[in-house]
């Protein structure tokens, strides 16, 4: 073979190689900046004093950004937000303990559409799902459940989620809540445009949602939130 042939090829070999080691490295790199972040935010939760009785709101992204506090002044009770971005309902069940710890008056769950992104099946899910209501029955048998819908998104949401699965997903949630004493609130139909699609005015980036959603949600939830 030409030697200048066999150097070229070399060369292409080293580059390849480095493409793909730092690729995986940054992705490494990622991965644990990401957990990293997620740990320091469940230690803030640990950090506060019980709040017995509290609204909680728990969830991904979605929910962290909620200032729910706020939207809910005139609530007695703690709000809790305990929304992490990025979150996935198998996570979630590894940081149930905090939550318990408070005995919540309600809790607001808005979970699904990370799973969906990162390839989990629907009954991988819902067995998630199950098992999060369990223990909040055995552990917090005085707290009312609401499992909200998973929002619909656009055509090219950031976590890859799609709106077919998303409303599979959400079917297996409303039977899920008939099963169980919980009760289901429907954020999909609300936020869907014409074409099904998570309404424009309410993202700015197919998946997160902008304050006049979040007016929106508020309008839907407050009938079912405590107001003493």
């Amino acid at each position: 073979m030409n030697r200048w042939l066999l150097i070229s090829l070399s060369a292409n070999i080293v580059v390849i190689a480095t493409v793909v080691l730092g690729g995986w490295a940054s992705a490494r790199y990622a991965g644990d900046r990401y957990q990293k972040a997620y740990d320091r935010r469940v230690s803030t939760f640990w950090a506060t004093e019980p709040q017995p009785g509290a609204i909680v709101f728990l969830g991904n992204s979605i929910t962290q950004s909620g200032n729910w506090n706020e939207w809910l002044p005139e609530s007695r009770s703690a709000i809790l937000n305990r929304g992490i971005s990025g979150d996935v309902t198998r996570k979630v069940l590894k940081r149930l303990d905090e939550l318990i710890r408070h005995q919540p008056a309600q809790i607001f769950i808005s979970l699904g559409t990370n799973d969906l992104g990162k390839g989990y099946e629907i009954p991988e899910i819902i067995e998630d799902f199950e098992e999060m209501l369990t223990r909040l029955q055995t552990e917090s048998p005085q707290t009312q459940i609401f499992i909200q819908s998973v929002l619909p998104v656009r055509k090219h949401a950031p976590n890859g989620a799609k709106n077919e699965e998303i409303l599979a997903l959400n079917t297996a949630l409303v039977k899920l809540s008939k099963a169980r004493p919980c009760t289901y609130i429907d954020l999909y139909v609300p936020f869907a445009d014409e074409k099904g699609l998570l309404k424009s005015s309410y993202t700015n980036d197919d998946l997160h949602i902008r304050g006049e959603g979040y007016r929106k949600w508020m309008e839907i939830i407050q009938p079912y939130v405590l107001a003493e």
